[in-house]
């Protein structure tokens, strides 16, 4: 995933160009992982409940290894639940992959869901934080209640109940809403400022 290109081109300019007697803040080109992601967007995963519990108690955080592998496991009628209810939330666009599905605009709101032949490997969302939308949130928690779903967050691993409030309460402290109020200081935090300064 990449910014558009007047989007990565103004944060490069921006970063190594700063104002007049002031420092670049980062060495950030269009091919750095940073231009590769939009950081206004909180990212979390649709996680089965069944993968995030010791002795049937939730936990509050994860970590991305402990996660790697687990199968949805969704029946043939789950499967079309999920795709019939994205439809609903986000219109399909065409994939730039297989093995991908993707609904919404990946610079705005958008659900992809990864897949081989057999399982559904990874169901992700991405909200745009700038524009954080209710009905959509709420759509998204619906569906994670009807899959036995909870979400985790892939900024610091936060296990959220898919539930309106913990998930605005998490994605309003996440890394995303501190790029939209404070972008210079998320970038710093992404790469080491130059000459070890």
């Amino acid at each position: 995933m990449s910014f558009p290109k007047a989007d990565w081109q103004l944060i490069a300019f921006l970063v190594q160009k700063p104002p007049v007697g002031k420092r670049p803040i980062a060495d950030i080109s269009a091919n750095d992982t940073i231009l590769r992601m939009a950081l206004w967007q909180f990212v979390f995963d649709l996680v089965p409940a069944f993968a995030v519990t010791n002795a049937e108690v939730y936990v509050v955080r994860t970590d991305r290894n402990q996660l790697n592998g687990v199968k949805f496991g969704f029946a043939l009628q789950d499967t079309n639940l999920l795709y019939a209810r994205l439809n609903q939330l986000l219109p399909e666009k065409q994939s730039w992959a297989d093995g991908l599905r993707i609904w919404g605009d990946e610079r705005a709101h958008d659900i992809q869901v990864h897949f081989d032949a057999c399982w559904i490997e990874l169901v992700q969302c991405r909200l745009d934080v700038r524009d954080p939308t209710p009905t959509l949130m709420n759509g998204v928690c619906a569906l994670a209640r009807d899959l036995s779903c909870v979400f985790v967050a892939r900024d610091g691993g936060a296990v959220i109940q898919p539930c309106y409030e913990p998930l605005l309460r998490v994605m309003m402290q996440s890394r995303a809403i501190r790029f939209v109020n404070d972008p210079t200081t998320v970038l710093r935090e992404a790469k080491p400022p130059l000459n070890g300064d």
